[in-house]
């Protein structure tokens, strides 16, 4: 009688076991939650009509205070650019490069940390409070959206002069 005992309480203990390994599988990660802030940039004339959506030499943009490069000198005629926010960080600098110019673009933003789920672990929302440019291309810069999220919508207008 012990016997059968002690095999129905392995059996069990071991059903259990089991049970419990197969649910603590989850889907594999598609990778982190990717939110990064869209930019577009927009050309004024004199008038201040907006003439262009694509600016006249390639830009790379550096971070500042961080090892992270990301060249945006691939294209001639380049209209957006995707930037990663600081997850660590309420404020975000960049150093913007066209040709011998260049303008440091400073973010503040909320921090917000989330589930993205068991197999991904966790992620940022970012919300805008404010951008400031300093330098000489860029004459200025529109929050339009300021929830930065992995929906590839505009965030940001920066408003160059077209002469």
């Amino acid at each position: 009688m012990k016997s059968t005992k002690s095999k129905t309480w392995r059996l069990a203990l071991l059903a259990s076991l089991a049970a419990v390994a197969a649910s603590c599988q989850e889907e594999e990660c598609d990778g982190p939650d990717d939110n990064r802030l869209e930019l577009a940039f927009v050309g004024i004339d004199s008038a201040g009509q907006d003439v262009s959506r694509a600016l006249p030499m390639p830009i790379s943009f550096r971070a500042l205070g961080g090892p992270d490069s990301l060249p945006y000198d691939q294209a001639e005629a380049l209209g957006a650019a995707s930037l990663p926010l600081s997850p660590t960080s309420d404020t975000t600098r960049w150093l913007a490069t066209l040709g011998d110019q260049a303008d440091t673009l400073t973010l503040v933003a909320d921090r917000q940390l989330y589930l993205v789920s068991q197999a991904c672990g966790f992620g940022t929302r970012h919300s805008l409070r404010s951008a400031q440019l300093s330098g000489s291309f860029f004459d200025s810069l529109l929050i339009v959206l300021p929830t930065v999220d992995d929906e590839y919508q505009t965030n940001l207008l920066l408003y160059f002069s077209v002469d």
